[in-house]
């Protein structure tokens, strides 16, 4: 009998053994003296040691590793079980598309073609690429049938993302190029999924929480999201996607295709007034930067400089100016020039291509004193709300003064500004709002809110978030001219909001959830005519 026929809780015999020498997963023979015998006589655990030096895979830890195998006793019989650690890989099909073939060796098991989902074993590991870059084709067939007319191969292990691809041609034979980029140890589960390429008129559900919202101020024309499962308290954090509308939110696309870049944990993301620049920035890692409405971008991560800051960098909070041209990146705290847990912000006014120190605040408090930051139209009006009150700038970041009205804690949860810079929202312990250009503050008595967007349709007024990790709260809003109280929303109903987003005149609104409980029940909500009524994206 074959190795691969036995089951799991048989015991294995020599010629089982022997059999798994000649196919995977054993190519490790001891010399002679102990050749494996002809013979159906079971093995024990000394047999085993005398006969095999270890799995196909030498980065793989040694079978002796396994607790099932070192438990035993050395006379005891052995299993197919305690020395073959299995996985699984699922190639799930949708939308039209199916698998036909694939150069990748683990996923050449397959019987081709795949037309519906199908799961295989794989023993010990899924190898790597061996670092040749070029990765492995995947061969796919059938006319592309998704809600967005989009498509998208994602390869990922236990929920995070390993790599993915666009799909380009609409219908017919094709291939795309994926990557194994390390070995994936069993027992990790490993799928290959077929995904809407885009999110598209209520369809369908964001596959991760949203961190982050944009919608461009002036024209409300282009919007971006930004979607990860970040967060101190997401201890499971995963990797997201990065999308856009340039048709005022009616129909989002994934950007990105094969570009690694825009796979990441992204926690925040801005856009300029008319949409032609935006900036994103992950908590582990990179900020990039796009000139061509989000269609493509530039990692310009090293151009801020170097501290003795956590490598990668750990981004709290991005924005930009209406002209595209300023830009503010925030840093969650950490030990970088000084002795103490250290908030900074960087600034650049050279549309990211060189960045400098904006403010470097010092504090103890490392839960609560990272930045958020807003810019107006041309940079002459810079804001940073920090845990030691709001800092501005009217000379493009050249220096900046301490906004003093009695608050503190008044970081961490929100900004908001209008493209002229005269009205300005900051959330914080409670909620602050300026209408002249933050020179002075009046609070809005609301504790514990996250997400702020103003706008001014005749009045000024404010839409909030309340966010709590085991409540569902509706959006609310201000009354005309900040006035309290606040009054709930109706249409998108009660859930986790934890972004949004809106354009100066507060036409254009742009919502998105945080239920990082189930990767696969977030939701994103537009309105288009001031909040009248709303629709699920």
């Amino acid at each position: 009998m074959s190795f691969a026929s036995i089951a799991n809780n048989q015991c294995v015999s020599c010629n089982n053994l022997q059999d798994a020498t000649v196919n995977p997963p054993f190519y490790l023979v001891a010399y002679p003296p102990n050749p494996i015998p002809v013979s159906t006589e079971q093995i024990t655990k000394q047999n085993f040691e005398d006969y095999i030096l270890g799995p196909l895979s030498i980065t793989y830890p040694t079978i002796a590793a396994y607790p099932a195998f070192a438990n035993k006793p050395q006379n005891q019989l052995v299993v197919k079980g305690d020395i073959y650690i299995t996985g699984t890989i699922t190639m799930e099909p949708a939308y039209g598309i199916y698998f036909t073939s694939s150069t990748n060796y683990n996923l050449s098991a397959f019987s081709y073609p795949v037309t519906s989902t199908t799961t295989i074993n794989y023993g010990f590991q899924v190898y790597a690429d061996n670092g040749s870059g070029f990765g492995f084709e995947l061969y796919i067939n059938g006319t592309i049938s998704s809600p967005s007319g989009y498509a998208h191969i994602t390869i990922y292990s236990s929920d995070q993302i390993v790599d993915q691809s666009d799909i380009f041609a609409s219908s017919g034979p094709q291939y795309v190029l994926l990557s194994f980029p390390y070995n994936i140890d069993a027992p990790s589960a490993v799928r290959v999924v077929v995904e809407d390429g885009g999110i598209n008129n209520g369809v369908t559900d964001v596959k991760f929480p949203i961190s982050s919202v944009a919608v461009s101020r002036t024209t409300g024309q282009y919007q971006v999201v930004a979607s990860a499962k970040v967060g101190a308290q997401f201890l499971d954090n995963l990797q997201g996607y990065i999308y856009r509308s340039i048709d005022y939110g009616v129909n989002f696309q994934k950007v990105g295709g094969q570009q690694s870049t825009l796979v990441g944990y992204w926690s925040s993301i801005a856009i300029s007034d008319t949409g032609q620049y935006v900036v994103a920035g992950e908590q582990y890692g990179k900020l990039i930067f796009s000139s061509d409405y989000g269609a493509s971008f530039t990692d310009i991560t090293s151009n801020i400089p170097s501290c003795d800051y956590p490598n990668p960098l750990a981004i709290s909070n991005v924005s930009i100016s209406g002209d595209g041209e300023h830009i503010i990146v925030c840093l969650f705290p950490s030990l970088c020039s000084a002795s103490t847990p250290t908030s900074r912000s960087y600034l650049s006014n050279n549309f990211g291509a060189s960045f400098s120190l904006a403010i470097d605040e010092d504090d103890q408090n490392t839960e609560n004193s990272f930045l958020v930051s807003e810019i107006n139209s041309d940079g002459s009006l810079m804001v940073i709300s920090s845990q030691d009150g709001i800092f501005k700038s009217t000379n493009n970041g050249g220096s900046w003064t301490s906004v003093s009205f009695g608050a503190q804690g008044i970081s961490k949860r929100g900004i908001s500004m209008v493209s002229s810079g005269s009205v300005i929202g900051v959330i914080g312990t409670d909620i602050y709002t300026s209408t002249n250009s933050g020179s002075s503050f009046s609070t809005f008595v609301a504790s514990a809110y996250r997400g702020i967007a103003v706008f001014n349709n005749g009045s000024n007024r404010f839409y909030t978030l309340y966010y709590s990790a085991n409540t569902t709260y509706p959006i609310y809003q201000s009354g005309a001219s900040f006035a309290t109280p606040l009054t709930a929303v109706s249409g998108p109903g009660n859930k986790q909001w934890w972004a949004i987003s809106a354009s100066d005149d507060g036409q254009y609104i742009l919502a998105g959830t945080c239920n990082y409980s189930s990767n696969n029940t977030n939701e994103l909500w537009r309105s288009n005519n001031g909040g009248s009524s709303w629709i699920k994206i």
